[in-house]
C-alpha cells in the first residue's frame, strides 16, 4: 500500500517517485461518503509506470562489420563515423586494437586507441601510425539521453598489410648451374620475368671468393648493382669475370 486515508477533503494524492517502480501498475481506488441520506460510492482506476524508453542503436556508416580495409590506403588514418541516434544526448566509444581475432565473449585484449566517455561528436580517427598490419580493430559505440536507456553498437574492421609480390623468376640460369668461360665472349646474361605489380627490380651480381653460403656473408667483388631500374637483364663483361 503506497497511500492510504480514510478521510479527507482533499481531492488529490500525491505519491513521491521513490515509491513508484517502472513497469507496474498503480491501483487508485477513491470513495465518496456523504452524511445523512447519502450512501458512498467508489471508483478504481489503474495506471500504468512505464520504464524508460530504449535508444536505437547506433548505425556505423563508415564501415560494415568485418569489413577489410587495406594499410596502404589509410595515409589519412582510419575514420569511424555513425548516425545521429534520435533522442540522444551523447555518445560513448572506445576503439582498440585487438591481440587477436575478434571474440565478443572475451576479454579481447589489446591497446586502446582511442576513448571518449562522453561526446556530441560522431567520427573518430585513427592516425596510421597507431595501427598495425594485419590486426583487427574494434569500434564500441553507445548513445545515451536523459530518460532513456541507452544501447550500443560494435563492429570489427580487419587492417590488412601490404600484399606479397611474387619472387621474380631467373629466366636465363637455373640455380648452381655451371657455364663455359669460353663461351662468354659476349658476357654472361641474366635475365628474369616480369613480376606482376612490380613497379621495378634491385638487382646485385658478386663474383665469390669461395663457394655459395647464403647463411654467410659471402665475400667477394660486387660486378653490378642497381638500387631501382626496370630493366630485366644485367650483362657481366667477360673481362669481369674470373675461372
Amino acid at each position: 500500500m503506497i497511500a492510504l486515508n480514510e478521510s479527507t477533503s482533499s481531492k488529490y494524492v500525491t505519491v513521491g517517485s521513490d515509491q513508484l517502480e517502472a513497469k507496474k501498475w498503480v491501483k487508485i481506488y477513491i470513495q465518496a461518503n456523504g452524511t445523512g441520506d447519502y450512501t458512498a460510492n467508489s471508483t478504481t482506476i489503474y495506471v500504468y509506470i512505464e520504464g524508460k524508453s530504449q535508444l536505437s542503436a547506433p548505425v556505423i556508416t563508415s564501415h560494415t562489420n568485418q569489413q577489410t580495409v587495406q594499410y596502404s590506403n589509410l595515409d589519412d588514418g582510419l575514420t569511424f563515423k555513425w548516425n545521429a541516434v534520435t533522442n540522444a544526448t551523447g555518445y560513448i566509444y572506445a576503439v582498440k586494437l585487438l591481440d587477436g581475432e575478434p571474440n565478443p565473449s572475451d576479454n579481447e585484449t589489446g591497446t586502446m586507441l582511442a576513448q571518449a566517455n562522453g561526446t556530441t561528436a560522431r567520427t573518430v580517427t585513427i592516425t596510421q601510425s597507431k595501427l598495425a598490419q594485419n590486426k583487427w580493430v574494434k569500434l564500441y559505440v553507445q548513445a545515451y539521453g536523459s530518460g532513456y536507456n541507452a544501447n550500443s553498437t560494435t563492429i570489427y574492421v580487419y587492417v590488412q598489410g601490404k600484399s606479397q609480390l611474387a619472387a621474380p623468376v631467373v629466366t636465363s640460369h637455373t640455380d648452381r648451374q655451371t657455364v663455359q668461360y669460353g663461351n662468354l665472349g659476349s658476357g654472361l646474361t641474366f635475365s628474369w620475368n616480369a613480376v606482376a605489380n612490380a613497379t621495378g627490380y634491385i638487382y646485385a651480381v658478386k663474383l665469390l671468393d669461395g663457394e655459395p653460403n647464403p647463411s654467410d656473408n659471402e665475400t667477394g667483388t660486387m660486378l653490378a648493382h642497381v638500387n631501382g631500374t626496370t630493366a630485366r637483364t644485367v650483362t657481366i663483361t667477360q673481362g669481369k669475370l674470373a675461372q
